[in-house]
């Protein structure tokens, strides 16, 4: 038996937790400034309270995990009801004739993408991904980086516009740093800290080398997150140019700065990540299983995501079993509904039809009397019902 993909999906995301965008609140100065303070650009939901795709934005793209780590991480997010007095001084300025508009302005209050209408995830992830290419700034610097500017601050900020855009900037670091600067040990570790963007590079190794200086100057728990950036990126540059050495070296230099459960836990996405992006399937399925056994099974949020991964080789006999197994686990951890519904999705994927009603009837019983949740369990009930008649 066969099922709709696109309305399981929707499923899954419709029950899956995560934190969305949070909008700031302040006033349209105030936005102004923390952007420019930030070196952030903002993005503004322009709406109003009347419109239709504005209403469905707000409660299906805004509220999705992903969407929410990558805002609230790069931007500075402001939603702008258009018929509000409060907002009059941005209302003049920017003008608008659709709902919603987005923009993306930068913190001079220059306008730099905008789109109309609603986005879902996908297109709202483009959208982004449009205006961090159009806020290229790193070309200001050439023309003096060129005629010999190797000022501190003005390296520094040269080599944070490339970072920005995804533009190589290792040469320009590494030049910097063999001319033998004038610097602080402090000025140093900055530099480092911006300049280290993958963990297998020498600046990395330079950094680590001086992280007294770093964690004082941005503390323990930023220090790591950057530590796992810089892996990440060694382990995209490894699926890209097909080097698992890379993902080794990655996954050794992210343990030496983490505990043993972190490291266990990176080295086992890092290798999925990789196997699965170099079509290795079995490979990929085989170290899904371990995390499922060794991380993942005690916690719901991760055994969501594990499904919700694992849904993209569904093809995989070995896919298909680890899902189910991963879909019961989570009703034994947890016996809500939520998780009923996930467990019963998972059965369908196995073609097991009347486990799936099993569980989603079971489902319907615990949903409570919130009408959006009911009418998610009876759609999942009808999608069934219509399978088993097919």
């Amino acid at each position: 038996m066969r099922y709709n993909l696109s309305i399981l999906l929707f499923f899954i995301c419709a029950v899956s937790f995560g934190q969305g965008i949070e909008f700031f609140e302040g006033t349209w100065e105030e936005t102004l400034a923390k952007a420019k303070e930030e070196n952030k650009l903002i993005f503004v939901d322009a709406y109003t309270s009347w419109c239709g795709p504005c209403k469905k934005m707000a409660k299906l793209t805004f509220t999705d995990e992903k969407v929410g780590k990558m805002f609230n991480e790069k931007y500075v997010n402001q939603k702008m009801d258009m018929e509000s007095v409060d907002n009059t001084s941005f209302i003049s300025k920017y003008p608008v004739r659709a709902y919603p508009t987005l923009f993306f302005i930068n913190g001079d209050g220059e306008v730099v993408h905008t789109a109309v209408g609603f986005q879902d995830v996908n297109g709202l992830l483009s959208f982004s991904a449009a205006a961090e290419k159009k806020d290229d700034q790193s070309v200001n610097f050439v023309e003096d980086y060129e005629a010999g500017n190797r000022d501190y601050k003005f390296v520094l900020g040269y080599i944070s516009a490339l970072n920005k855009v995804g533009k190589p900037s290792l040469k320009i670091s590494n030049d910097y740093l063999n001319s033998n600067p004038k610097i602080s040990q402090k000025e140093k570790a900055a530099f480092l800290l911006e300049a280290a963007v993958e963990s297998d590079s020498k600046i990395y190794d330079q950094l680590i080398e001086n992280k007294k200086y770093a964690k004082e100057l941005i503390g323990e728990e930023i220090f790591k997150q950057k530590v796992n950036s810089a892996c990440s990126k060694t382990v995209n540059k490894a699926v890209e140019y097909e080097v698992f050495d890379l993902v080794e070296e990655a996954i050794q230099k992210y343990g030496k700065e983490h505990d043993k459960n972190e490291t266990k836990e990176f080295a086992y996405q890092s290798k999925m990540e990789y196997y699965r992006a170099s079509g290795l399937t079995d490979d990929y399925v085989s170290q899904a299983e371990q995390y499922y056994k060794k991380v993942a099974k005690k916690d719901n949020e991760k055994l969501d995501r594990l499904i919700e991964e694992v849904h993209k080789v569904k093809d995989n006999p070995q896919a298909k079993k680890l899902m189910r197994e991963a879909g019961k686990q989570l009703v034994k951890n947890e016996d809500t509904w939520k998780n009923r519904v996930t467990y019963s999705q998972t059965l369908m994927i196995n073609d097991d039809m009347l486990s799936a009603m099993e569980q989603a009837n079971k489902a319907l019983e615990k949903v409570g009397d919130n009408p959006r949740d009911k009418q998610q369990v009876n759609g999942l009930i009808r999608l069934i019902k219509a399978r088993l008649r097919s």
